[in-house]
């Protein structure tokens, strides 16, 4: 717990975090901080985008992030999450995080050290491949450290972590909601699509 409250007082500071995920190490500071997130994007060598997936402790906090949440995601929402699925959702362009990008793509992790960590930084959270751009995701604590010594601001080390597939990727904009990257958890994904199309409500309208 020392640990994770040192964490997250990196995190409210507008520091960079290298930490494990429950898929790979990751890259991670505060969404909502304009200069973390641009620093962020240095550290990777991402020039394309400054737009990046977000974590959060509890599936309905993805409501605080979006402008509309479709009428799948009450569904999809408790029967996928927490996990490692990652839904994409309408986003204002003009509101934070991410100005200028009109979609945000929000994860609930399975795993409850990250849901704790979350709870005590009591915010959202980047989630970003620990790699520069284009490279191979990084699974290993020391090659971890070795990419990124200096670079970041703390670093947890977990130890190895195991070959995990990436998030599944579900864009829950559409109608039937499509899946963009096949990833951990595809067939669980599919059928609750499919449940979904069998009772969903007649009326296709959304909440703001």
């Amino acid at each position: 717990m020392e640990a994770l409250r040192e964490a997250a007082a990196v995190v409210h500071s507008g520091g960079i975090l290298l930490y494990p995920t429950d898929t790979i190490y990751g890259l991670g500071c505060d969404p909502f901080l304009e200069s973390a997130v641009k620093r962020l994007s240095e550290i990777k060598r991402r020039k394309d985008s400054q737009v990046y997936l977000v974590l959060i402790r509890d599936p309905m906090d993805a409501t605080r992030l979006v402008s509309k949440v479709p009428q799948p995601f009450s569904f999809l929402g408790r029967r996928l999450w927490p996990g490692p699925i990652t839904m994409i959702f309408e986003k204002d362009p003009g509101a934070p995080p991410f100005p200028g990008s009109d979609s945000i793509g929000i994860r609930c992790p399975r795993w409850t050290f990250l849901r704790d960590f979350l709870r005590i930084t009591d915010a959202p959270l980047i989630s970003t491949s620990a790699n520069l751009s284009g490279e191979t995701p990084i699974l290993d604590p020391d090659e971890a450290y070795r990419q990124f010594a200096g670079q970041v601001d703390l670093f947890l080390d977990f130890g190895k972590l195991p070959h995990n597939r990436p998030s599944t990727i579900l864009d829950i904009r559409a109608d039937p909601p499509q899946v963009l990257r096949e990833g951990a958890m595809l067939q669980r994904v599919r059928d609750a699509i499919i449940e979904w199309q069998a009772q969903k409500p007649d009326s296709d309208s959304t909440r703001d």
